[in-house]
């Protein structure tokens, strides 16, 4: 390696401590603001997906991958099912 492909390297590496935002949308449902307001707790939002649907995982709002949720010991977790690609 020359100092430059080193000098790129430690630049890249520096973005392996970059912040990201992850998420997991398990579905959508278009309501109205006077819906909104009338929520009280034990209302059911029922969502478009139908159950077994794959959710949408998302990086800072982008949509990167599918999955299915699974439930753990005390928590729920995604596994990746497939990888969007997306074009450049």
């Amino acid at each position: 390696m020359n100092e430059n492909d080193l000098e790129a390297l430690a630049r890249f590496q520096k973005l392996d401590r970059l912040p990201l935002r992850l998420s997991v949308e398990l579905g959508r449902t278009p309501r109205r603001l006077g819906e909104l307001v009338d929520l009280r707790p034990g209302a059911i939002l029922v969502l478009e997906k139908s159950t077994g649907e794959p959710v949408d995982i998302r990086v800072n709002d982008i949509l990167l991958a599918r999955g299915e949720v699974v439930a753990g010991d005390e928590s729920f977790a995604v596994r990746v099912t497939g990888v969007v690609e997306h074009e450049d």
